[in-house]
């Protein structure tokens, strides 16, 4: 949380906006790594330090990516002493992949599925998602509705897999994009 906190401080300067992801668990942080935006990373309470930058920082806008699961209601009513928040939040981890796309991606032609159980993968792929303007959708054997949703609703055009056939088969890809 520290290094997070030192990157921020480089990285995002006054009246901009930040997504805030929990720091314990991967799938929002990775799904919204490709946003071009600074990302808060935070545990089950916001620190001093954290807040103490926070206070200072002049952010314009938060925007919680995951559930009360992720990152509480506490951290969020924090949150709203300084800025306006947002949470983008689905029933699981693809649905609020999908749902972080629709709300960063409205336009996008292209898409990076990635495994939604492990983030290596994804991780190394989030530069070629940010630098192709295509969100990060989490899929995995049987959670692939919202991607599938996704590519359909938007007419992508491209496609990007991150990882093998062990972590996103080429009969997972074809259910999406079929």
């Amino acid at each position: 949380y520290e290094t997070n906190l030192e990157i921020l401080k480089e990285a995002v300067g006054s009246g901009e906006e930040i997504v805030v992801a929990s720091g314990k668990n991967y799938p929002d942080s990775l799904s919204g790594s490709p946003l071009g935006r600074g990302m808060l990373l935070v545990a089950d309470s916001l620190t001093n330090e954290q807040i103490a930058y926070i206070r200072n920082a002049g952010i314009s806008k938060f925007y919680i990516l995951g559930g009360t699961g992720a990152v509480n209601k506490t951290i969020e009513n924090q949150l709203r002493n300084y800025a306006s928040v947002e949470r983008i939040a689905g029933s699981s981890r693809y649905e609020t992949s999908k749902l972080i796309a629709d709300r960063f991606f409205p336009k996008a032609k292209a898409v990076t599925l990635v495994c939604g159980t492990n983030f290596p993968d994804g991780l190394s792929g989030a530069p070629l998602a940010m630098d192709s303007g295509s969100p990060i959708i989490l899929v995995t054997d049987g959670k692939h509705g919202f991607a599938r949703n996704y590519v359909k609703a938007k007419g992508v055009t491209k496609v990007y897999i991150i990882g093998g056939t062990g972590a996103v088969s080429n009969n997972l890809v074809q259910q999406i994009v079929a």
